[in-house]
């Protein structure tokens, strides 16, 4: 019997508001159970370890943790880290 994968949904989205506004952006993390535990325990396991860095890609490592409908992978930083704080660009 073939076991059953779990792909998690990674993408960003501004969720529609009903009063008009400009609304944030978001990631969302959407899976049935199995799938946002794996996400949940890797992040806990990740802080075990001496490494500063870990990422998933739907593109790359880590792609079968993903649905089809990713277009955005999860990269964590723990600081305080040898590099430091990541840069991200302004918009």
């Amino acid at each position: 019997m073939e076991k059953a994968v779990h792909r998690s949904e990674c993408r960003c989205f501004v969720p529609n508001l009903e009063d008009g506004e400009p609304a944030e952006t978001f990631v969302l993390l959407e899976g049935d159970k199995q799938a946002l535990s794996f996400l949940g325990n890797l992040i806990l396991k990740h802080l075990e370890t001496d490494v500063c860095n870990l990422s998933l890609s739907p593109l790359g490592a880590g792609s079968s943790h993903f649905s089809t409908d990713s277009n955005v992978g999860i990269y964590l930083h723990r600081v305080p880290c040898e590099h430091g704080s990541i840069t991200v660009p302004s918009e």
